[in-house]
């Protein structure tokens, strides 16, 4: 029988790309997309921390995502984005079925940290805010039935202005190598997508 997993994606369109990004390694793992959360055995919430509310609307809608997990114990859950690379381990004692805090910078390393937490019983924090972003350079087919699609050029900030909290949750300011953004970009086409958008 297939695992199935539900992503939800809150926030902007840097973490649609994630969201699209964990997609493509779920079903490249042999995962099918479920199409609502209590039809899945992966549950992961993708958030936005920019602003407080967006915050507390996460952490709100992780709270009503983890009484999934009492009446099915062998759901994995898990938090990506921002609020849980701002709060990290912190999340465990909050929300104590939760299973996996993500970090945007982990993203490319998603395949094996879903290894450790389909084995069970091991909670993973993975939020190294230094690390440079790693891409996944298969699993194009997930965007089959898409008309568009994102590439993301660069990530993080260097300003830090007294106001955000990109620097902090997204990392310094890197940009992806231009053989790897142009390869995603001749990918793409051949999977049926005609508009991309370059973050």
């Amino acid at each position: 029988m297939s695992k199935r997993y539900y992503i939800e994606t809150m926030g902007c369109q840097m973490n649609e790309y994630d969201s699209d990004h964990l997609s493509r390694i779920l079903e490249d793992s042999g995962y099918l997309r479920a199409s609502a959360p209590e039809q899945a055995d992966f549950v992961l919430l993708n958030t936005c921390s920019v602003r407080a509310k967006a915050e507390q609307k996460a952490l709100s809608r992780l709270g009503r995502l983890a009484s999934l997990k009492r009446k099915n114990p062998r759901l994995r859950l898990a938090v990506a984005g921002c609020v849980a690379q701002q709060r990290g381990v912190e999340l465990f004692e909050r929300f104590p079925g939760l299973d996996l805090v993500l970090g945007p910078r982990e993203i490319g390393n998603f395949r094996g940290i879903l290894g450790k937490t389909e084995m069970g019983g091991t909670r993973v924090a993975a939020v190294d805010a230094h690390g440079t972003p790693v891409s996944f350079a298969g699993g194009f087919e997930y965007f089959h039935h898409s008309v568009k699609a994102y590439i993301t050029i660069m990530e993080g900030c260097n300003n830090f202005c007294s106001y955000c909290i990109v620097p902090y949750v997204r990392g310094r300011e890197t940009s992806r190598p231009p053989q790897e953004l142009l390869g995603e970009a001749r990918n793409l086409p051949l999977h049926d997508v005609k508009e991309i958008t370059l973050l």
